[in-house]
């Protein structure tokens, strides 16, 4: 579009110029037209362009939202496997383990283990994630009211490359405005699109485990998880920010 526009400028100076050849008060009267004409011109593409680009966004977001729904309804549905298994698709019956999901080796027949939507590196290093917390009730005489989550590092094994473990630097928020920060170890579990972080050791740990709408990157819906009975103790929706 940027393109065109400096062409179509071009040719209307061109023109320009070769109206204006003539000499005297006539001719300089036509080349201060002819700039006026330049510049409205230039302005109205100018603005098309703005518009192209905004309905440009506009059409990106919608191809997202519509994914959005349309993986709320394979949820609704079901995928037809068990809970353990990976779907290869709506159209196809087939199951396979999730662990095999984004091992490098396409494992259903249509390809889509492997596919770039399933094996986007969601938890890479750099990603930030944080919302706020509702409700949570993990530790006693707590009440943590927001959590961030920076992902500092990333490892992915070549014999095991549908894991992959991260190191993240976790920001907690409570109510009386104390803030605690702890770097702590997870695991990205692509087959899932689940990211755990593991917090603390023994009886009182609780694991931060957060799962992403499938094709979709840019949040994830959390839950606290207590290591010692498996318990939910709190919920949140945390946003990706870069």
């Amino acid at each position: 579009m940027a393109g065109l526009a400096l062409a179509l400028v071009a040719f209307v100076a061109l023109a320009a110029v070769s109206a204006d050849s003539g000499c005297g008060h006539a001719g300089a009267g036509r080349a201060a037209a002819n700039n006026i004409r330049i510049l409205d011109l230039q302005h109205k593409l100018e603005a098309l362009q703005e518009r192209v680009e905004a309905r440009k966004k506009l059409g990106t977001e919608k191809i997202k939202e519509l994914k959005h729904l349309r993986d709320r309804v394979d949820d609704f549905r079901g995928s037809g496997c068990p809970d353990n298994k990976f779907s290869c698709g709506r159209h196809t019956d087939e199951c396979i383990n999730r662990l095999l999901v984004c091992d490098k080796h396409d494992d259903c027949s249509n390809g889509a283990d492997e596919g770039e939507e399933n094996c986007f590196d969601i938890a890479h290093a750099g990603q930030v994630l944080e919302g706020d917390l509702h409700g949570e009730h993990c530790a006693p005489h707590q009440n943590p009211t927001h959590i961030k989550v920076s992902i500092t590092g990333e490892i992915r094994r070549h014999w095991f490359p549908s894991v992959e473990d991260i190191t993240a630097h976790v920001t907690i928020t409570y109510d009386d405005g104390s803030v605690v920060s702890r770097d702590l170890h997870g695991k990205y579990y692509f087959g899932d699109h689940k990211l755990v972080v593991y917090h603390g050791e023994g009886h009182t740990a609780v694991d931060l485990e957060c799962h992403f709408t499938h094709g979709n990157d840019n949040h994830c819906y959390a839950e606290f998880v207590r290591e010692d009975d498996g318990s939910v103790c709190g919920k949140a929706i945390l946003h990706a920010l870069d």
